[in-house]
């Protein structure tokens, strides 16, 4: 997987990265939210499925092409040309779901997930599935000038990996997750959690990448607890 060998550089003389400081307040929220969210997990049900339009890249104009319609899914999805697969290694395939939470401990030596993130993206046979809401987490919270090279790279092996694929933004799968949210006002869930919560039943992913215990609280496994 292309992420593995992906890490944002370190300044000049300087034993963290350029990155650092950012992520280590990103880290501190995620400890924070882990010490104040000790509640029992609880499952729940997405209402209603919806149409959405898959789209892929049709090749190096990157120009985004519709190829087809699934009345059974609301999203859209960006990925690359897909490689055929012989149908038992599409079977065998596990598929995780990506958090905010993986990605900054992955781009973070010094976050103390980074191995376990590092581990976790090296095993074989699996793909990853993300949302377009966790690549503007990840993005906008690295937007600082010393760190723009090094998310634009992780931008473009996000887009160009063909073991992840990015559930792009619709209008059924934004008004599913506000209807999340507005449901759980007992939890502190964001609205990119219940939207990807609201992707991972549709996709039928019952493990995330993350360390987020609202995962746990939704019915998910947090794999990088």
């Amino acid at each position: 997987m292309r992420l593995l060998h992906l890490e944002l550089q370190r300044e000049r003389g300087s034993q963290q990265p350029a990155v650092y400081n950012d992520l280590h307040r990103q880290s501190n929220q995620r400890s924070h939210r882990v010490a104040s969210s000790r509640q029992t997990p609880r499952r729940f049900a997405v209402g209603s499925e919806h149409s959405g339009v898959a789209i892929r890249d049709a090749g190096d104009s990157g120009t985004l092409v519709e190829v087809r319609r699934n009345p059974a899914r609301s999203s859209a999805r960006l990925r690359p040309e897909p490689r055929p697969l012989h149908p038992r290694s599409a079977e065998a395939m596990k598929t995780l779901f990506a958090d905010t939470f993986f990605f900054l401990a992955l781009l973070n030596a010094n976050d103390e997930a980074h191995e376990r993130a590092r581990a976790a993206c090296a095993q074989p046979g699996q793909r990853l599935v993300t949302t377009a809401w966790i690549i503007n987490e990840v993005a906008d919270g690295l937007a600082r000038i010393p760190n723009r090279t090094g998310v634009i790279e992780f931008l473009n092996a996000l887009k160009d990996d063909p073991e992840m694929e990015i559930i792009v933004p619709s209008r059924e799968l934004l008004e599913a997750g506000i209807n999340l949210y507005s449901r759980h006002a007992d939890k502190e869930w964001t609205l990119t959690d219940c939207v990807s919560f609201v992707a991972m039943k549709e996709e039928r992913i019952s493990e995330a990448l993350t360390g987020d215990p609202h995962f746990e609280q939704a019915g998910f496994k947090a794999l990088l607890k």
